[in-house]
């Protein structure tokens, strides 16, 4: 599309539409259409002073390092299920009953090994007394110490291996309580999900029972287009909004992926959420991030000197006599000002772009 400033004359360009008269024409005619339309204005290039706010997308995530997959230490089958997906829990409540008879040749053992481990600390004890009075052989002596030190170190296994798995020592060791269910208990706070046996499921050490994940760790990933990587630093503040929501909270830039995904040209800009009243939000939910960048001075143009088509914004370059409708690049726009990264000229439509068309 060309615009004449005064008799019909076109001039087809790949880039720009121009507005074109004859060198002893273009004053007056410029001057006769600037004369009929005194809400266009020309000037220079306008220095501003904004609060540039850069528009993203991203999503809330717990780090793997805040989430905790629940398995048991030992084979058997599900008795009780405490929770239900979705429970909060705090750390150490009860999560599932377990139960494995096998377990019980084994606190046996370790009750009959602390019985013979006190038998032959008495042995030892003794064998020691008669040594120093020449009264037993230096044999006798060896062989109490190693049967004692043998009874120990089994005993002291079978004791670690019973607690690991969750049997209660203290309780079994002084009133002989056998114990064929053991308790699973939740390793710290936060919310079950994922629960994945039911009552009666048989598992395994490798099964997976559920996972706990600790919400109040929730941080913010940020997907933010490359060409904004220089305006971008830690500390700045972060404005959560969430879709289909008037709910909107508050983060802050935390640190910077090292890494531009090449795949669709972000950067990763993880954000740490300010708020602790998380009700609200959910680990996976889709929500809007506005960083505020810190106030700087910048050139550009105001809404009304610049024309957008679709998603491209254009100006009105002033060429030695021609005007130029031109593309504008790596375009930014904020409190009604938009910045760009095309060379200026000295003089452009500053002011009624759209009178122009």
């Amino acid at each position: 599309m060309a615009l004449f400033l005064g008799a019909c004359h076109s001039e087809s360009s790949t880039s720009s539409t121009s507005v074109v008269a004859e060198t002893e024409e273009t004053v007056l005619l410029v001057a006769d259409f600037m004369k009929e339309h005194s809400n266009v204005t020309i000037g220079a290039i306008s220095t501003k002073s904004i609060a540039q706010t850069i528009e993203s997308t991203g999503v809330l995530v717990v780090p793997s390092s805040e989430q905790y997959s629940i398995h048991s230490k030992s084979g058997g089958s599900i008795q009780e299920i405490a929770y239900r997906s979705g429970d909060y829990v705090k750390k150490g409540a009860k999560l599932f009953v377990l139960s494995n008879p096998d377990l019980i040749p084994t606190q046996r053992i370790l009750l009959e090994t602390k019985a013979a481990l006190k038998l032959a600390q008495k042995v030892f004890a003794r064998e020691a007394i008669l040594e120093k009075d020449a009264a037993t052989t230096q044999k006798e002596l060896d062989e109490s110490l190693a049967q004692k030190e043998l009874l120990e170190a089994k005993y002291k296994g079978l004791k670690a291996e019973l607690q690991l798995i969750g049997v209660d020592i203290a309780s079994l060791e002084n009133s002989y309580n056998f114990q064929s269910k053991i308790t699973i208990r939740a390793p710290h706070s936060g919310f079950v999900t994922n629960v994945l046996v039911q009552k009666g499921s048989l598992i395994s050490p490798e099964d997976q029972l559920t996972t706990i994940v600790a919400k109040d760790k929730m941080s913010l990933e940020l997907n933010v287009l490359s060409k904004y990587i220089p305006l971008l630093t830690k500390g700045q503040r972060v404005l959560v909004e969430v879709p289909n929501s008037t709910d909107s909270f508050k983060a802050s830039v935390e640190r910077l992926s090292s890494v531009v995904d090449q795949r669709n040209g972000t950067l990763v800009v993880y954000c740490q959420l300010d708020t602790k009243d998380l009700q609200a939000l959910k680990p996976g939910m889709f929500v809007n991030g506005l960083i505020k960048v810190n106030h700087r001075e910048v050139e550009g143009l105001p809404n009304d000197a610049v024309v957008k088509e679709g998603a491209e914004y254009f100006a009105y370059f002033v060429e030695g006599n021609v005007l130029v409708k031109t593309l504008l690049k790596d375009v930014l726009s904020s409190d009604g000002f938009i910045t760009f990264s095309n060379k200026t000229p000295q003089q452009m439509v500053v002011k009624g772009a759209y009178y122009v068309e």
